[in-house]
């Protein structure tokens, strides 16, 4: 089964780096309901079968391709991010004891083989049959999301009129609220632009038949989506894929600029005569080492930070261009790749917070601190595991399969 690992010459047992994102990665990279349930009382339940509340459904990556080595991202038709196919992938983690997750688990992967099986055995789910609590459609909502942000989760749920419990989101009270004016505000005048014509043949609607185009954004299922889409040019197949990767991108823009300050205190550390070991004087022979894994950390750090914000200065010239011009092409075009650029920024954007993560839990959130050897190197070792885009070979084991 999966366990932990130890630090360098250290004899206490630690997580090891997926261990450690499955346990206290941020809440895009896991599900906790385990935790959720202690904090909410026995009787919250995200799931209709009992057993599927006891467990922390985590997504990791699976790309073809090292992001972080990359020096830019090119989403032109023939380029490798272009071909891409959800290349984050979704898994249920079981522990061996709920009460001490610290040991390991095992986990289903929702696209392995036997998955429909294992569900009906662990879990009594029939993927098969008719699902009247919802739980097969759950699952499926969460796989098709590049990361688990409760926003992004939560309205995805909404969308396809699943109940569910509010209160399993850590959604700060008006956060929600703040993010969806903050969307609307970038949205609003694209949808007045571009649908000037359609809202002139309304007499005396303007404001309403806006509204309902902005309403569109969060229901694909209304006509006034595909009004939109029609108004681009873009393929009617295309209408729910654009309208997610529209607001994922413009959400994770949200995200990525609210949590500048922690990116960029990160980055500094890195930069300053902080980022040595308090201890490094008995370590001279492994100096060296440290100091070179230490550069190759940073180096994937500023690599996806430089291709992040290149993907927002992409969507913000294609909108100059839009408005200053009354040129569609560079938004159309952008529209035309969002859905692949929503999955690579679900991603990056969740592997630099969780670097956060790290970084806050292992200086206690003070950047002037002082770490010894070996807290450095488990930091940099989380840090590398979570910035790595293809799949690790330290996932938790496939669960046992199903009996004959």
């Amino acid at each position: 089964m999966y366990g932990g690992g130890r630090s360098s010459g250290s004899s206490a047992k630690t997580l090891t780096p997926i261990l450690d994102q499955i346990l206290n990665g941020g809440s895009s990279i896991t599900f906790n309901l385990i935790r959720k349930r202690k904090e909410l009382g026995d009787d919250a339940r995200f799931f209709a079968r009992e057993s599927l509340n006891k467990v922390i459904i985590f997504k990791y990556p699976n790309f073809d391709i090292e992001l972080a080595d990359m020096r830019g991202f090119d989403f032109g038709a023939g380029s490798k991010l272009a071909e891409l196919d959800k290349p984050i992938e979704t898994a249920i983690f079981v522990p061996n004891d709920d009460r001490r997750m610290e040991i390991g688990g095992a986990a289903i992967y929702l696209r392995q083989k036997q998955f429909q099986e294992l569900l009906g055995h662990y879990f009594g789910l029939d993927i098969e049959g008719e699902d009247l609590d919802g739980d097969i459609k759950k699952l499926t909502i969460l796989d098709q999301a590049p990361s688990l942000d409760p926003f992004l989760l939560k309205t995805s749920l909404e969308r396809e009129k699943v109940d569910i419990d509010g209160r399993f989101f850590d959604l700060p009270p008006g956060e929600e609220r703040e993010i969806k004016r903050h969307l609307t505000a970038r949205i609003q005048p694209i949808i007045q632009f571009a649908l000037e014509g359609h809202t002139k043949k309304k007499s005396g609607g303007g404001n309403d038949t806006t509204q309902r185009f902005i309403d569109a954004i969060w229901d694909p299922s209304l006509p006034e989506a595909r009004l939109f889409i029609k108004a681009f040019r873009i393929d009617e197949k295309e209408v729910d894929s654009v309208f997610d990767g529209w607001k994922g991108v413009s959400y994770y823009q949200y995200l990525f600029a609210k949590n500048a300050h922690g990116l960029k205190t990160v980055v500094g550390w890195f930069r300053s005569p902080y980022a040595r070991p308090v201890d490094a004087s008995q370590y001279r022979i492994y100096m060296e080492g440290l100091e070179m894994h230490k550069r190759q950390v940073f180096h994937q750090l500023e690599h996806l930070l430089r291709s992040v914000r290149q993907v927002f200065n992409d969507y913000d010239a294609a909108y100059q261009a839009f408005f200053e011009q009354h040129d569609p092409r560079p938004l159309r075009d952008f529209f035309r790749t969002a859905a692949t650029r929503y999955w690579v920024l679900g991603f990056t954007c969740s592997a630099l917070l969780h670097c956060v993560n790290i970084f806050d839990r292992a200086l206690r959130g003070d950047p002037k601190g002082r770490i010894n050897f070996d807290q450095m190197s488990d930091m940099l070792s989380r840090m590398q595991a979570t910035l790595s885009s293809q799949m690790s070979n330290d996932l938790p084991p496939p669960v046992s399969g199903v009996p004959t």
